[in-house]
């Protein structure tokens, strides 16, 4: 229900009503984003954390653009991790 409420019950995996679905998403996502393949992440992280301190000591006044440009792009990363899941699963399903 919360997920119908704000419009993300299809496209997050913490609205997914739960079942063989939730399950499944819940399963690859842990195997993709456990502590060891996440390792292999924190260079990345750490170069739009640079990116966005950077931005801030540069522009303070802007402070607010560039938190909504970081948010923005964690949304973005969210929303194709998501989409990604679905495309896996379901041809892991058929």
């Amino acid at each position: 229900m919360a997920g119908e409420l704000v419009g993300r019950d299809t496209t997050s995996v913490l609205f997914l009503k739960y079942g063989q679905f939730h399950k499944a998403c819940r399963r690859q996502m842990h195997e993709w984003l456990g502590p060891k393949p996440v390792s292999n992440l924190h260079p990345q992280l750490e170069l739009h954390s640079n990116m966005l301190m950077s931005d801030i000591l540069v522009s303070p006044e802007k402070f607010s653009t560039h938190i909504r440009t970081y948010v923005c792009l964690q949304s973005e990363y969210s929303t194709c991790l998501m989409r990604l899941l679905r495309l896996h699963l379901d041809t892991q399903l058929l």
